[in-house]
């Protein structure tokens, strides 16, 4: 008799993270919403520091582009890779395929390292 409860029980569970398993396009959401709050947060940062309107009218431009900047980053850069019970998100760089999220149960957990990366990025300042 319990081996029939394990059976169905791990049955029951495997049938709600096949049902539950997020998409390509939860795994793209979760790693926009990330790198969009970051490059506004830098935006944000270089037009309260600038010192000149050259500089601000620069910033608030990058503003205004960055979100469809951001979207054509992850249709060229961002995938995911299903295994039916959980999925992975992936990011291609220099044609390596590296790992920064997990998907399960409906929800996408991405690396903290994409954030730290993201924001050393953003915040860089070109020095001449």
């Amino acid at each position: 008799m319990n081996k029939y409860i394990i059976f169905f029980g791990t049955l029951c569970i495997s049938f709600v993270l096949i049902l539950t398993n997020p998409d390509r396009p939860k795994h793209a959401m979760a790693v926009k919403e990330i790198l969009t709050k970051e490059f506004n947060k830098a935006m944000t940062e270089e037009l309260r520091t600038s010192r000149n309107n050259y500089q601000a009218t620069s910033a608030g431009i990058g503003l205004l582009l960055g979100s469809s900047l951001i979207d054509k980053v992850i249709d060229g850069y961002i995938d995911s890779e299903n295994f039916y019970l959980f999925s992975l998100t992936k990011i291609n760089v220099d044609g390596n395929n590296k790992t920064i999220g997990l998907g399960i149960l409906g929800k996408v957990f991405i690396s903290d390292k994409l954030k730290e990366n993201t924001s050393k990025l953003f915040n860089q300042r070109k020095t001449k």
